[in-house]
């Protein structure tokens, strides 16, 4: 199954898989009654506040969790309407599906389950069942889920992904327009030696240090030596360094010397640092060569995440679909 697909991965099984080992979510209200209620009708079938409480319930408790009451029900309002969209554009997806005569070969459900049964550290299949019977579901269920999964995304591999273009104009006026994304961090890699301390003896040690570096001493042997900053092990070796993460008296002059050069005695409130360039890199813009599968990527993104919409919209507008209830679905994400 294409990666880029699985755009429409039912919700409720991310949520009550995802989080780590599978664990039942319990609902934060017990035995809580819902009334049967048609929210939906799509084309034939009915979608009724049950079905969708079912999916909210997972979302629901976890919420409960994070949120502060007061937060709690406006978000799980929000929960709701973008499931409901999410299971009538299911449902619209599924009626295509059956339309075109598409089928599941049975090893991609088969690699579908084995991929949940990794992720969540579970052996075999009946400790799967088992635990799926605890969360109110089965075995069969999430085949069954996984089915139609597939399905809906097959939809969308055939019908929009494989309608989405992007042409090399398009790379390039993406690049012309985002130029600051393709901008390289100048970057420093740096040894330093830093005698701690603020008192004349402080200074002078340094200064001592910095004359006999003139002299051709070893910068690495010297930093082993002398150097009180926990780098001292390693030759003084600090690693790199972009703008902004140094202490702002050594990245005034870190940024300033050039690679192999050595710095005059710098004050910090940390005490007296002498520092040596290994190298500098960065400071410049990716050629369009080098970013342009990343820009492709993003440009094809963009272009998927529009066709679908306007795919998603042109179902709609071919099928029966009724908003019966007081939930209103809210727009899937792209």
């Amino acid at each position: 199954m294409n990666p880029s697909a699985w755009w429409l991965l039912n919700l409720t099984l991310v949520a009550a898989l995802a989080a780590g080992p599978l664990a039942r979510a319990q609902d934060t209200e017990s035995e809580e009654e819902v009334v049967e209620e048609i929210l939906a009708k799509v084309n034939e079938e009915i979608i009724t506040r049950s079905e969708l409480m079912e999916k909210v319930a997972p979302f629901k408790a976890e919420l409960a969790q994070r949120l502060q009451p007061s937060e709690l029900s406006a978000r799980i309002k929000e929960l709701e309407s973008r499931l409901l969209e999410e299971e009538i554009v299911r449902r619209l997806l599924l009626d295509r599906a059956r339309q075109r005569g598409l089928t599941v070969p049975q090893d991609a459900i088969d690699n579908a389950v084995k991929r949940i049964m990794d992720e969540n550290q579970i052996s075999d299949m009946d400790r799967l069942d088992r635990t799926l019977q605890q969360m109110g579901s089965s075995l069969s269920k999430l085949q069954s889920m996984l089915r139609e999964d597939y399905l809906t995304n097959q939809v969308i591999q055939y019908e929009v992904m494989g309608s989405v273009v992007v042409s090399e104009s398009e790379l390039q006026e993406y690049y012309q327009q985002h130029a600051d994304e393709f901008q390289i961090p100048e970057r420093v890699r740096l040894r330093q030696i830093l005698i701690a301390g603020s008192n004349e003896g402080a200074m002078l040690t340094a200064t001592e240090l910095r004359d006999r570096l003139r002299q051709g001493a070893d910068f690495q042997q010297l930093a082993s030596q002398y150097s009180d900053a926990p780098s001292r092990d390693k030759g003084g070796d600090e690693g790199l360094f972009e703008r902004g993460e140094l202490d702002p008296a050594l990245e005034a002059v870190a940024f300033s010397l050039a690679a192999g050069s050595v710095s005059e005695v710098i004050q910090s409130k940390n005490g007296y640092h002498i520092l040596y360039i290994i190298d500098r890199t960065g400071g410049g813009k990716r050629s369009f060569e080098d970013a342009k599968l990343d820009i492709q990527r993003k440009v094809q993104e963009q272009k998927i995440g529009k066709a679908r919409r306007e795919y998603v919209d042109k179902l709609k507008r071919e099928n029966y679909v009724e908003i019966t209830g007081d939930i209103k679905p809210a727009a899937l994400p792209d």
